[in-house]
């Protein structure tokens, strides 16, 4: 199996109510979520999925993520989609823009349930004002990395 060019599934596989055991951390950087053959838009190893649906539904609505302190993640969909369950997260970093634009232009950061302690973003618009007065009196520190030069943030 080529996994640079082919479009076969060749993630996990969860289906029928299999999960895997609560996490407190989760680092998943480059998974290639599954989904149903036929489904549009396709991506490199994602069709085939055995489960319907997509992949990355599966896993919010059936795994337990109660526990989960730490997500790492650049899935900006997953990141979404997972926001409302994470209760327990502390800690939240990514390597693209996870803005979510909708009708009421809602963030990851302001979809939360729970207040960071720790936030790490490309940029500072990634958090939105309105992101950091939600954590800025529970997080320990804010960490911003950019490639752009932005003097007045020195």
């Amino acid at each position: 199996m080529d996994f640079f060019s082919g479009r076969e599934y060749c993630g996990l596989g969860f289906v029928n109510g299999e999960r895997i055991a609560a996490l407190e951390g989760l680092v998943l950087l480059n998974y290639p979520f599954g989904h149903e053959p036929g489904y549009i838009p396709r991506i490199i190893n994602t069709e085939g999925y055995p489960g319907t649906g997509l992949e990355f539904e599966y896993w919010v609505e059936q795994f337990d993520w109660l526990h989960l302190q730490r997500l790492k993640t650049p899935d900006v969909e997953f990141a979404l989609k997972l926001a409302p369950k994470l209760t327990a997260l502390q800690v939240f970093s990514h390597n693209v823009n996870v803005y979510y634009h909708k009708d009421d232009n809602t963030s990851f950061y302001t979809c939360i349930p729970a207040r960071l302690a720790s936030i790490s973003v490309p940029t500072l618009e990634d958090i939105t004002l309105k992101g950091i007065l939600r954590h800025a009196n529970f997080a320990a520190r804010a960490e911003h990395s950019s490639s752009r030069s932005r003097p007045w943030l020195a």
